[in-house]
């Protein structure tokens, strides 16, 4: 694959449906600047080549990493000629790490050992970007609730926070902000937050 086609593909998927001027013009930019650093006449990205590229590219990483912008521009700025089979191999590796350390971080939650649990869940927020922001969000809400088991509240409604931002529906995030909100005293926003738990 060409250095400058992943940009490309990256940019389309950022704007699915239908792109902005902007949109146009940087893909007009990036494509013409694809197609000047070729020497070779048939690797010219010409029109059927390239629908078909996005075709194909831009369905395996949307599957590989949900369409996550933060990470297709991680993938799009990476070396540029590295193979995107080794990416998506890298990244298959992360995952599986940081479903390990999400785990071991709740076998030591469940023993009490709240320290230890806390650095398994941080390493895999270290490694999560090659996940789903929805399963990013369980990383931090378990940290948060180990956090409280320890009294650190304020962490505790930092990291319930972050839980909330990557995944605004879902229930742990809110009911661990809640905890949180309530142990430091801030009852009015305890409530609502307890309230958005129920909700979601």
């Amino acid at each position: 694959m060409h250095k400058l086609d992943l940009s490309l593909l990256v940019l389309l998927l950022l704007h699915v449906g239908t792109p902005s001027a902007t949109t146009k013009k940087h893909l007009h930019e990036i494509r013409a600047a694809r197609n000047g650093t070729s020497h070779l006449p048939n690797d010219r990205l010409d029109d059927k080549t390239f629908n078909d590229l996005c075709g194909r590219v831009s369905s395996a990483l949307a599957t590989s990493f949900g369409a996550d912008p933060v990470r297709l521009k991680q993938i799009a700025i990476a070396d540029a000629d590295a193979d995107i089979t080794k990416v998506l191999e890298s990244d298959e590796t992360t995952r599986k790490r940081a479903v390990e350390c999400k785990e071991a971080g709740n076998r030591l939650f469940l023993s009490a050992n709240y320290e230890e649990a806390i650095k398994f869940y941080t390493e895999g927020l270290q490694l999560s970007g090659a996940l789903s922001t929805e399963r990013q969000a369980d990383f931090w809400a378990n940290r948060s609730v180990s956090y409280g088991k320890l009294g650190k509240w304020q962490d505790a409604l930092d990291d319930a926070t972050q839980a909330t931002r990557l995944n605004p529906v879902g229930m742990r995030g809110h009911q661990r902000m809640g905890d949180a909100q309530k142990a430091l005293g801030q009852y009015a926003e305890a409530a609502v937050s307890y309230e958005r738990a129920l909700v979601y």
